[in-house]
């Protein structure tokens, strides 16, 4: 499975929303400078599909706010 997310940075309450599909905004606490930004949302994702993070890749946009991930 394919989502694609958009990422907001430096957020005071991390959260998750779905705009249909496999669309999402997410914020988290980091800055997209770190590479803790990453690990955040695929932690936040692994939370909100269930999926461990074990199991999900960042395709596109590793250093970017849009970003493709698959599931698997």
């Amino acid at each position: 499975m394919i989502v694609h997310v958009m990422v907001r940075p430096n957020s005071d309450n991390p959260k998750i929303i779905n705009f249909g599909g496999f669309r999402y905004l997410v914020y988290i606490r980091a800055s997209l400078d770190s590479q803790d930004a990453n690990v955040e949302l695929l932690s936040l994702l692994s939370k909100y599909t269930g999926t461990p993070p074990s199991r999900m890749r960042i395709v596109e946009g590793l250093i970017s706010k849009d970003k493709v991930i698959e599931l698997y």
